[in-house]
């Protein structure tokens, strides 16, 4: 077989040299048909006849055959400009144009099929290049907007974008940039539930931003409440046109506002004793807003002593009748951090005519939502938010 090979080729390289190469391109297709010889080898000879063939008639029924054997071994070194070319010489326009458009070379593709006289397809990518034209601008649009909130520190307004990114503009690279980018930005965002500590604070308060809360025993409220007579699910808080309601959600046992049941829901109008069941005690204190605004409402559990803030509209860490900090460093101060709910996060930013808000890095000029573990420094007292 060695031997038959060794002729086959010296055959080649006369025929090479007398100029015969339609002869010569005979044999290099005998040694590539040739079933016994490497792979490798035989797509080596499949191109030298490729490349010594003039006729087109035989040049398309080479690259017919070299496609099939490219084909039937997979294992071969991938090579997209000769299966291009091989779809071109065979004639597959149609398969190459396809081919082109799945590599994203919309042009190349559109001249494949101009040139084959292909009007179906050259109507359809006609379309799909305007739509193509209309995203990527679009894309364009977004990006000015995440590199302008990314500048400023946007973070909310950065996560929005991205969410954007991904779902108007699928398929093109930015929104599988934009993909990465925010599930590392929500991952590192705090949600609705942020636990604020410092010392500062009389004891670690746990914030739920949100316009509402429920309350029962069940894992899944807001504030679980163990106690006599509690339901799965007893009753809710919520904000509604700049008010504050607790509503009975049909609980067996009933829920109490200051002794009295309540049949449906009620206004919070101040300070009051919420009593679910028998002896679940929660004592709410509205807290003062801007005028027009939600308040807000501290809820003190009398079974665990821990306070929760219901976080429904702006509220300023130190202000009169706000949450106290009880530091030397805000004696002498009428607010020290102002919280805003915004789409289910918080936003921090300094409060009216107070003292600086800074990270370790960057005084804070703007508001700006929290990272998990980020801490903010207020006349070098010491504010940290996580998430519980």
């Amino acid at each position: 077989m060695l031997e038959l090979r060794g002729l086959l080729l010296d055959a080649c390289e006369r025929y090479l040299q007398a100029g015969q190469r339609s002869d010569a391109v005979r044999v290099l297709l005998e040694l590539a048909r040739s079933a016994a010889r490497e792979p490798t080898e035989r797509n080596r000879h499949f191109r030298q006849a490729l490349e010594l063939a003039d006729d087109p008639e035989l040049r398309r029924q080479i690259a017919e055959n070299f496609l099939t054997f490219r084909m039937e071994h997979p294992t071969l070194e991938k090579d997209r400009s000769l299966n291009h070319r091989l779809l071109a010489e065979s004639g597959r326009h149609r398969q190459l144009g396809a081919s082109l458009e799945q590599e994203g070379e919309i042009d190349r593709a559109m001249k494949v099929y101009v040139q084959a006289g292909l009007l179906d397809e050259i109507d359809r990518l006609a379309a799909f290049q305007g739509h193509l034209r209309d995203k990527t601008r679009r894309a364009n649009e977004l990006l000015d907007e995440l590199e302008r909130a990314r500048l400023y520190r946007d973070r909310l307004t950065e996560l929005g974008v991205l969410k954007k990114l991904v779902e108007e503009v699928p398929g093109l690279p930015s929104a599988a940039e934009a993909r990465r980018d925010l599930e590392s930005l929500e991952s590192r965002l705090l949600g609705p539930r942020i636990l604020l500590d410092s010392t500062a604070l009389r004891k670690p308060l746990h914030i739920l931003v949100s316009r509402s809360l429920t309350l029962g025993r069940d894992w899944e409220c807001d504030l679980r409440l163990a106690g006599t007579g509690v339901s799965r699910r007893h009753a809710k808080i919520y904000a509604h046109e700049a008010r504050l309601y607790v509503e009975d959600l049909r609980s067996v046992n009933g829920t109490f506002l200051d002794g009295l049941r309540i049949d449906g829901y009620i206004e919070l109008r101040g300070e009051t004793r919420l009593l679910l069941g028998q002896s679940a005690t929660v004592h709410l204190v509205p807290l003062p807003t801007q005028e027009g605004q939600t308040p807000s409402i501290l809820l003190q559990d009398r079974g665990s002593s821990q306070e929760f803030l219901f976080l429904a509209g702006p509220l300023t860490l130190g202000a009169p009748g706000s949450i106290l900090l009880r530091h030397p460093a805000f004696e002498d101060s009428s607010g020290a951090l102002q919280l805003l709910p915004k789409e289910g996060r918080l936003l921090l930013e300094p409060a009216p005519g107070g003292p600086t808000v800074g990270t370790a890095e960057k005084t804070l000029d703007r508001p700006i939502a929290p990272f998990e573990g980020e801490r903010f420094f207020i006349r070098d007292v010491e504010f940290s938010f996580r998430q519980w």
